[in-house]
């Protein structure tokens, strides 16, 4: 589907790309020739990746990074680049989610989610400005959803956040765009990685809200190459048509 070595000499930072969407996305640009600095809270989720990336011959590193701290932020991204000597393509994929009604959601609760998905995302584009700046462009993908274009119950944290998300990502298309960084968003419908399968089973006062729908896989991303590179302030909706979607019966 793609041509080999596709992304050959680049070098892409993957937030939360140790794990679930974030996984795929890192050893898809690795196996097209990319190396990939895989950024995570834990060690052993993006420990495990880059192990299994190395074990197949491609380019990939392991960086803690908690993306709520702007300091260890700018830490990271100065390893990165001091490593590599660029930094091509930054992908904001960390993200924070659980049900939890909104009447009861606690302070930490809201913070947590919001502060991970939508301060994370601002933080971490802020970082690789300048050096993508610097080097004469390059592009930021940033992971949305589609939950929030009609609502989602018990999700009001996460909801606001992506909705935050989508704002940002064109916001920072048009501010930035003189600079030859393209910002985009990816919004994919629920894909059954074992987060999502954990996150989005419904707990039963969520039930008198949700319709009976089937789940929707979503496949693709393509905000990000050579035959790409007049798209700016795009957000790929990858439910089509966007609609509240359900991983089994309800």
């Amino acid at each position: 589907m793609f041509e080999k070595d596709l992304f050959s000499g680049q070098v892409a930072l993957i937030t939360g790309g140790g794990t679930g969407i974030g996984r795929g996305i890192s050893t898809l640009l690795a196996r097209l020739g990319a190396h990939v600095a895989i950024a995570s809270r834990q060690p052993d989720h993006f420990g495990r990746t880059v192990d299994a990336l190395k074990a197949e011959g491609l380019s990939a590193s392991g960086h803690e990074l908690d993306v709520r701290q702007p300091e260890r932020v700018q830490a990271v991204v100065g390893d990165v680049h001091s490593a590599r000597g660029r930094i091509d393509l930054l992908v904001n994929c960390a993200a924070g989610n659980f049900y939890a009604p909104s009447e009861s959601l606690s302070p930490n609760a809201w913070r947590a989610v919001v502060e991970i998905d939508l301060f994370g995302t601002f933080w971490c584009s802020q970082a690789v400005h300048p050096v993508m700046k610097a080097q004469g462009g390059g592009a930021i993908i940033n992971i949305s959803m589609t939950l929030h274009y009609r609502g989602w119950p018990l999700m009001a944290h996460a909801t606001a956040a992506k909705a935050g998300i989508d704002a940002l990502t064109r916001t920072l298309a048009v501010e930035w765009a003189t600079h030859g960084i393209r910002v985009n968003a990816v919004a994919p419908g629920p894909v059954p990685t074992e987060g999502v399968k954990k996150a989005f089973k419904p707990p039963s006062e969520a039930l008198p809200f949700l319709p009976n729908r089937q789940p929707v896989r979503a496949n693709g991303m393509r905000a990000y190459n050579e035959h790409t590179s007049n798209l700016n302030s795009v957000n790929f909706s990858l439910d089509n048509p966007p609609q509240l979607l359900y991983i089994g019966n309800v």
